[in-house]
């Protein structure tokens, strides 16, 4: 009986928590654009990866996560918390966008 609790709540918590956590592709190109002007000027490695981030209320990008353990500190140093011009993104939505150094 107390398995058939775990699972139940296990299942519960699964379905809910999928729910709530998606992640939209960035279909906007001025963000697409922001991210790439600003990444350019940075000293990166020739990779690929994908970036993750919202924007909050005050209009500036939150980095969530991405997927470059080199990359990482550099790219939310340079995009965490900075002004985004585009306003047509929903605030506190995951936003996914894959990245391409090519230097």
């Amino acid at each position: 009986m107390k398995l058939l609790k775990v699972l139940s709540f296990a299942a519960v918590l699964l379905f809910t928590t999928n729910s709530y956590a998606s992640i939209e592709p960035v279909k906007n190109l001025e963000i697409r654009k922001e991210i790439s002007e600003v990444l350019s000027k940075m000293d990166l490695e020739k990779e690929t990866f994908m970036l993750n981030f919202m924007v909050n209320n005050k209009g500036e990008m939150v980095i969530i996560s991405t997927s470059s353990q080199k990359s990482d500190k550099v790219v939310r140093e340079s995009l965490n918390y900075r002004k985004v011009g585009t306003t047509n993104l929903d605030i506190h939505t995951i936003y996914s966008i894959p990245v391409t150094i090519k230097k």
